[in-house]
């Protein structure tokens, strides 16, 4: 038996993908070409006291809570179904969030 990966090599030696995907984000201003729709990320106004806020919940039947980072797939038959997906989730995180399509980096805070 060989001797156990650890550090930087234990998850390369336990994958061997033999195929990769790029997915690309469709952007605010290409929104009209995809049925309104655009790559975003939940985010809140930064003020000097912000705290940081959690990960808004989305409760849909196709999508689960359950699977952190790993690999998903939604099916979906046409465009439209693809809206409605994403339309319930833009609903979903604005009740306690907003859209983000950019952000710069708060100034860095230290300690004490």
């Amino acid at each position: 038996m060989g001797k156990a990966a650890t550090g930087a090599n234990a998850c390369a030696q336990r994958v061997n993908f033999t195929t990769y995907r790029s997915y690309r984000g469709v952007t605010f201003g290409e929104r009209t070409k995809h049925n309104g729709m655009f790559s975003f990320f939940p985010c809140k106004v930064y003020s000097e006291d912000s705290a940081g806020f959690a990960r808004p919940t989305i409760q849909m039947p196709t999508i689960s809570d359950k699977m952190g980072r790993s690999i998903k797939s939604t099916p979906c038959n046409d465009i439209n179904d693809i809206s409605e997906y994403w339309n319930e989730m833009v609903k979903q995180v604005t009740e306690t969030c907003s859209l983000g399509v950019f952000a710069e980096m708060p100034p860095e805070r230290r300690p004490g």
